[in-house]
């Protein structure tokens, strides 16, 4: 039941954060400063490390990207940007393909979460046996 609720909260702060950006986030461009194919999970994860500027201070944030943008992007290109105005260090690169796939992880983990929790409210709520056995 834990692991269910852990989930339920982790896709709703997901989604929080989406609906922040989308309402509060400011534009901006950034510089690609790093490009690397990620191979520790025995798979290939594509990832960029970018800077930018916000108010005179420089930020750097980093984010997995879909690999036909990686292949277009290379170290130097400018890219657009979004960030937080309350937090201009919390950022991401403005392409569609990431707004889906992060919109997606916030659905993928509700619909993990969602069914299992059900399932252990179930269970939780039937009669133990050995209860059942012990005061007829």
């Amino acid at each position: 039941m834990l692991v269910a609720l852990l989930l339920l909260a982790a896709g709703f702060w997901q989604w929080q954060h989406n609906r922040e950006f989308a309402t509060n986030a400011k534009r901006q461009t950034g510089t690609i400063t790093s490009r690397v194919i990620d191979t520790s999970h025995h798979q290939s994860t594509p990832k960029v490390r970018y800077r930018y500027t916000v108010a005179g201070v420089e930020y750097e944030g980093g984010m997995t990207i879909d690999r036909a943008d990686y292949d277009r992007l290379a170290e130097g290109a400018t890219v657009p940007l979004l960030y937080l105005a309350g937090s201009p260090g919390d950022s991401r690169i403005d392409l569609p393909a990431e707004a889906d796939e992060e919109r997606n992880y916030a659905y993928m983990l509700g619909l993990i979460g969602l069914p299992l929790f059900a399932f252990a409210a179930l269970i939780y709520s039937l009669p133990s046996r050995t209860r059942d056995a012990r005061n007829p």
